[in-house]
């Protein structure tokens, strides 16, 4: 997610080549048991962090659902929309770091 902030974006780009390696680095060898947790508690912060992504998120299932974006089941499922979002980066990493045989044997698992 881009920011309109260019101190916030040249502090990403400038960062990068620490946190995108690391992110490999984690989901490579962070037994899943782990890394799936923690994948989750860092993408939740992440959005903490960034309320105007977060209300987007609530806006867009409030609209889908018809309920207003502060209700539980609005923010429950933001929740996990956010959630669901880090186990799939971190399983996108996990496959990519993978030689192929082993990633079709734990895709078909």
């Amino acid at each position: 997610m881009s920011s309109r902030n260019r101190l916030v974006r040249a502090v990403a780009s400038a960062t990068s080549h620490v946190w995108f390696p690391g992110s490999v680095f984690f989901a490579r060898y962070v037994p899943r048991a782990i890394s799936y947790p923690l994948a989750r508690a860092i993408g939740s912060g992440y959005f903490r962090n960034r309320p105007k992504y977060l209300a987007a998120i609530r806006s867009n299932i409030a609209h889908i659902t018809g309920e207003t974006p502060d209700s539980p089941r609005v923010m429950e499922a933001s929740d996990q929309m956010v959630r669901g979002h880090a186990s799939a980066w971190l399983d996108f990493l996990h496959f990519a770091t993978r030689p192929p045989e082993e990633s079709a044997r734990l895709v078909e698992s």
